[in-house]
């Protein structure tokens, strides 16, 4: 489904590419039916929102906070959809890599160390998170169960996290 065109991007989408965002659930949807840079917009939008209405900011500061949420998916919007999935795959996965790592290093072991009640849900949340299974051949296919699996496990992890008194709404 996703072109293998080189665009101005300078990136050329391969089979092992195409087939981690076809099968994932959001970006294989965004690929084929929704471009991202609109989804990245209004992420923008409801950042600006929640600095004005939950922080009590004017218009203009925040938007003077965010301008790069929303000036960047406008760039985005000059690819093709599966160009603007390919993309935000990538932001997502390599995003995922450093701070699942970190919260595994930093709030897990760190945290035993230093005896912090928040120190298991943050060593699990990491493993949870951190992008490794769906990269093997056999489970890619299927990654869209395990996006569906973190996220389940994910809502218990957070209750022991808000229970251990660290965390908090």
């Amino acid at each position: 489904m996703i072109g293998d065109r080189k665009s101005f991007t300078g990136f050329t989408i391969t089979p092992w590419l195409r087939q981690q965002v076809e099968t994932h659930i959001f970006f294989g949807f965004t690929a084929r039916h929704i471009a991202f840079g609109w989804v990245g917009f209004g992420v923008g939008l409801v950042a600006v929102a929640i600095q004005c209405f939950l922080f009590h900011r004017p218009v203009a500061a925040a938007f003077s906070d965010t301008w790069y949420l929303l000036l960047i998916p406008l760039f985005l919007l000059r690819l093709s959809k599966e160009q603007q999935a390919v993309i935000g795959w990538f932001a997502v996965q390599s995003t995922l890599g450093i701070v699942g790592p970190l919260f595994i290093i930093i709030g897990g072991v760190h945290g035993f160390l230093d005896g912090k009640a928040d120190a298991l849900p943050n060593l699990l949340l990491g493993i949870l998170w951190t992008p490794s299974i769906e990269f093997i051949p056999a489970v890619t296919p299927h990654q869209k169960w395990v996006s569906i699996f973190r996220l389940l496990a994910t809502i218990p992890v957070v209750y022991l996290g808000v229970q251990s008194g660290q965390w908090h709404w």
